[in-house]
């Protein structure tokens, strides 16, 4: 009897000092996405910059003309999205592309000359070319802000 409770003590023990030894273990980090270091993203936002005004110059016609630029770690690349209107909202259109060395990655073209509401026209092209896979056409420009954003990491 008195064997059986000592056996039985050191399973507890063992039991326990098990548990406190995987309690006491680090939890592996999770991955967090990498941030540009300040250095990348400004010379990212200076080519966006020379790419914005060799690739859109001044239009007199356009009501918007904007851009937005964003580095990624992870590809290396410069990302630009480029939005302008024309003519009080008949034409939109965004576009993400390298600013670096140009590569087109998504287009974005709007045009309603009927003037109707904008639920009313689907877009003239909604498009995306995510790096490494198929081109994905897009319905609407939600669809295609949810696209830009998840294989670009930018969005309007």
């Amino acid at each position: 009897m008195k064997r059986i409770q000592t056996l039985l003590i050191l399973v507890i023990l063992f039991a326990a000092s098990d548990a406190l030894g995987q309690a006491s273990q680090p939890t592996p980090p999770t991955k967090k996405p990498q941030h540009a270091p300040l250095s990348q993203q400004k010379v990212c936002a200076e080519e966006a910059h020379k790419a914005f005004n060799e690739f859109y110059p001044p239009d007199k016609s356009a009501t918007a003309q904007e851009f937005t630029s964003h580095y990624d770690t992870e590809s290396r690349v410069c990302y630009i999205l480029v939005h302008v209107a024309r003519e009080a909202g008949l034409t939109v259109s965004y576009t993400v592309f390298d600013a670096v060395e140009g590569r087109s990655y998504a287009s974005y073209i709007w045009v309603n000359p009927q003037k109707k509401k904008f639920w009313e026209v689907s877009p003239a092209e909604c498009v995306i070319y995510p790096r490494g896979s198929e081109k994905i056409q897009c319905k609407d420009s939600d669809e295609f802000d949810a696209l830009v954003d998840k294989y670009f990491g930018i969005a309007k």
